[in-house]
């Protein structure tokens, strides 16, 4: 799972959470989840911009307090998380040559997976 933190305030997290939503759509039938985590309190900025992106991912709205549970971190952060609900790897901040690296920790996570849990 791409546990991803975000928010239509911060301008790198406006650039990342559509390439995400690709990775989503190119590894979902092998079994990767993405929930979009965003910190704004008002649920109509963020649904605006996830209907001009064409998001289809899960978005959770008021995410500040979760987000400051992980701690003081760059936005956006996210974190992958294994099929058996352990942290794998935290990315922090955006910088669109890091993608290669989520995806890689992605394909990693997913290699870990039960066989019955892609399907």
């Amino acid at each position: 799972m791409l546990l991803n933190f975000w928010g239509t305030w911060c301008e790198p997290c406006l650039e990342e959470l559509p390439q995400f939503e690709r990775l989503y759509r190119h590894y979902r039938a092998s079994g990767l989840s993405l929930v979009a985590v965003a910190t704004d309190e008002d649920p109509s900025s963020v649904a605006a911009f996830a209907a001009r992106e064409g998001l289809k991912t899960p978005l959770v709205y008021g995410g500040a307090d979760v987000a400051e549970s992980y701690g003081p971190r760059p936005f956006p952060f996210t974190l992958v998380v294994g099929g058996d609900g352990v942290i794998r790897e935290v990315f922090e901040g955006y910088e669109p040559q890091c993608l290669a690296e989520v995806e890689a920790s992605v394909r990693q996570a997913l290699t870990d997976l039960p066989a019955s849990s892609g399907s």
